[in-house]
Order: structure tokens, then sequence, then C-alpha cells
């Protein structure tokens, strides 16, 4: 698993890898500290991991266990804080039905249950955590269509997605 540092002017200014890792995992940049990243594992668990800075995460590390039976969604991404109050929350979509729940972050690092948030988007490719892109302070989603399009949901400050 690899990490690129930014520079926060739109480059890079060096990377750092962490091996062990089978290629049947799933990462999710996670949180607000340097490295901190979510871990499908193959089995379906999920891990959170806190590297330090300058350390990119290893299966070896000591990591908090948040759950199992997440092989059912098929995209796991972090737009940022949805829910106001500042932690990153995970958004993911359930393979089957192409609902969108908000697993928002809670205090002591776990996740709280799932509120679904959205509804049938199977027609989306691609959907993708962006961070806040309209400068609110709530963080944002991008979705790709089958045809290429691509379409923004800010987030609304209360774990929702506004509309258009």
């Amino acid at each position: 698993m690899t990490f690129q540092q930014g520079t926060g002017k739109g480059t890079f200014s060096g990377k750092e890898s962490g091996g062990g890792w089978s290629s049947k995992v799933l990462a999710v940049p996670f949180g607000d500290r340097c490295h901190d990243v979510l871990v499908r594992m193959s089995d379906g668990s999920l891990r959170g991991y806190q590297a330090k800075c300058g350390l990119a995460p290893q299966p070896s590390m000591a990591y908090r266990k948040l759950g199992t039976g997440w092989n059912a969604y098929d995209v796991l991404t972090s737009p940022g804080d949805l829910t106001g109050d500042e932690r990153a929350d995970l958004l993911a979509r359930r393979a089957s039905t192409g609902d969108v729940y908000l697993f928002a972050a809670k205090s002591d690092g776990t996740l709280a249950a799932a509120q679904k948030i959205r509804s049938g988007w199977t027609g989306y490719t691609k959907l993708v955590g962006a961070g806040d892109l309209n400068g609110d302070g709530i963080g944002d989603v991008l979705a790709r269509d089958r045809a290429g399009t691509l379409y923004r949901y800010n987030g609304a400050g209360n774990g929702l997605l506004r509309t258009g």
C-alpha cells in the first residue's frame, strides 16, 4: 500500500509504502491524520488503521475492528465530514440494490449504524468522496454515470446529500 504525500499545492512531495497487503483488500483514506485508512479485508471485515506520520500502514500494525459483512458493498468512500461534527464519515453502496448508506464516525473511533441516504444508485459506475469542493466545510461526493457524465452532490451537514 503506497501513500502519495500532497504538498497542499497540487503536487506530491514523496511517497511511503507499507508491504504485506493482499491484492484483495480495499483501502479507503479516512480521517484527518497523516495516514489514517480503513481497510476491507478479503473476508469482509473492516479495520481502521492510524499509522504514525511518516509511516504507511502495514497489516501487522495495531488496528480497530469495525465489523464484518463489508463485502456486501461495492463502493466504500469517505467524503470527509458529512454530519457537521468535524469527523470524517464513510459512505458505502450496497452492491445488490445500489442503495447508499452513511456510516457516521463516532468520537470513540467506531462507526454508527448504517443510515440509508440514497436509493438505487446502480446507474453510477464510480462514486468518490471528494472532500469539501464548495468551501462550506462539509464533504461532497462525485458520481459518474455510464455515459461518462460527472455529477456533484454537496453534503448538507446533517449526513445527507443535497440534490441539484
